[in-house]
């Protein structure tokens, strides 16, 4: 599917996930191709000749307009004051120009959690969302907010911030429920 007709498809229906051009696969950790690299808390396989986390590398972004966002806004909104959803992210595709190559982005990136997959695509995360434990033990981790990591004393003002209290409140909220159809013991900590 090329970017034209995804774009056409999120402009007709903006809740649809595009079509994964991509088979499912399962490899072993231990048996991973060396054209797929991790980096997470559990496992890591990068090449550590390879690091080049100081590196900058531009990118040229091609943003949708400010109309098109618009009327994915008010949708929205007239969702949510509707009551068919509580949180929503509303997002796009974003196409963007580099000279870089995926695997330089890779290493260049400062996320906690990457994956750099066969020169196709590359995924990062500041967050875990889901964790199992051997035992079958089910966490989750929500992180909700925004907010620059240099700003003194970040933790302090996000939390203390009503707008992100509330979003956090309600995907906790939301996620608590979620498991609870499918899990037993479930219980909020902190």
């Amino acid at each position: 599917m090329t970017q034209d007709e995804t774009e056409r498809l999120q402009y007709q229906n903006p809740y649809a996930l595009p079509p994964l051009p991509f088979p499912q696969v399962i490899y072993s950790l231990d048996n991973l191709p060396q054209d797929i690299i991790i980096i997470s808390e559990l496992f890591n396989n990068p090449d550590p000749g390879k690091a080049l986390e100081n590196k900058r590398i531009s990118l040229k972004v091609y943003p949708i307009s400010f109309v098109r966002y618009k009327e994915a806004f008010d949708k929205v909104i007239e969702n949510i004051s509707h009551g068919n959803s509580y949180l929503l992210n509303l997002t796009f595709p974003s196409r963007i120009s580099t000279a870089a190559r995926l695997e330089e982005i890779f290493y260049c990136s400062r996320a906690k959690y990457r994956l750099f997959y066969q020169n196709k695509y590359v995924v990062f995360s500041p967050e875990i969302f889901v964790k199992i434990d051997q035992k079958g033990e089910i966490r989750s981790f929500p992180m909700k907010g925004t907010i620059d990591s240099s700003v003194p004393e970040a933790e302090k003002v996000i939390l203390m911030d009503e707008k992100e209290k509330s979003e956090h409140n309600t995907i906790v909220d939301l996620i608590r429920n979620d498991m609870s159809m499918h899990a037993r013991n479930v219980r909020l900590k902190r």
